[in-house]
């Protein structure tokens, strides 16, 4: 796995082992300027590698100018030649974003990541397998981190909860071509060691961390960061082997809502107030992820849940 930085200190966070040293265009075995113009705002750029039997490249930045997530789609959608199974880190950022553009706020100490795969292969249901394939790898990635007082859930669609408090959220995005799934990014943030200010919403009451939920000893943000990166990887090759029902069936397992009475408000992007348009209890969640309530005959698939007991 080629790392590419333009920060040693920040680097070695999470490769602490490793020697890096400065690469120019002249050195380099793949396109250094393609990935400085569009990931990096510094000329001084360092390298290293680190054996890996899937992950390919690691771009690491303590502080992005950009969404990595955006970039990576952006990428994708102007078939740029990007670098299969790449991982995207950056220490903090103040354009990261969450589902429908909510605002993510990043901590230097939490963990905000996006990824790059290309399965070139038919999958049915893309848009909900990939969506529980981050949220399924984000839930085991957390739960492998440590003991802790209550168990981590799913909140439907794309959240990690605590109880009643977020302490992860996940998107993902695909490019299909006929039948088969191009390019999938993945994005995942994850608070670890720190607790971001965020106002309280019906939808999300409070916000935790890893840490705050943990019995024993605190972690770091590399201990999930690794189990995070084995658990993308786990479950990626269950959907090359055409296993992905097995994904769709650990997210409805492991979901916070089933037997829960809810009630679903819509999700206008632009800044309008939003309305209740169902309540009940969930009876089930579908394979592509749609919620089953008991008094309705159809089942959802938008807007968002506010849990009522």
């Amino acid at each position: 796995m080629r790392i590419i930085t333009d920060d040693i200190d920040f680097a070695k966070r999470y490769y602490p082992d490793l020697d890096y040293h400065r690469i120019n265009e002249n050195q380099s075995e793949f396109d250094l300027n393609f990935v400085r113009k569009h990931f990096f705002e510094n000329d001084n750029i360092y390298i290293s590698n680190l054996e890996h039997d899937f992950w390919n490249q690691c771009i690491i930045i303590k502080e992005a100018q950009k969404s990595q997530y955006d970039i990576l789609i952006e990428l994708m959608g102007k078939n740029q030649k990007l670098v299969e199974n790449t991982i995207c880190l950056t220490g903090i950022s103040k354009k990261l974003h969450g589902f429908r553009n909510r605002p993510w706020k990043s901590e230097l100490g939490n963990i905000h990541l996006s990824f790059y795969l290309k399965p070139d292969i038919e999958v049915e249901n893309p848009t909900a397998v990939f969506l529980a394939l981050a949220a399924v790898s984000t839930l085991k990635a957390i739960r492998k981190s440590g003991k802790f007082k209550i168990q981590p859930m799913i909140k439907w669609v794309n959240d990690i909860f605590f109880d009643i408090s977020k302490v992860a959220g996940v998107l993902a995005h695909t490019v299909q071509m006929k039948r088969e799934i191009k390019g999938v990014v993945i994005g995942i943030g994850i608070n670890v060691n720190s607790i971001p200010e965020v106002e309280p919403t019906k939808f999300v009451p409070s916000i935790t961390s890893i840490n705050e939920q943990i019995k024993g000893d605190k972690i770091t943000e590399i201990v999930t960061f690794n189990h995070l990166i084995d658990e993308i990887k786990i479950n990626y090759e269950l959907v090359l082997k055409g296993q992905s029902d097995l994904i769709i069936e650990e997210y409805k397992k492991n979901s916070m809502l089933l037997g829960k009475k809810v009630r679903i408000w819509s999700d206008p992007i632009i800044n309008e107030e939003p309305k209740i348009l169902h309540e009940g209890i969930v009876t089930k969640i579908g394979n592509s992820l749609e919620l089953f309530i008991d008094n309705l005959d159809v089942p959802i698939i938008n807007g968002r849940p506010e849990v009522m007991n």
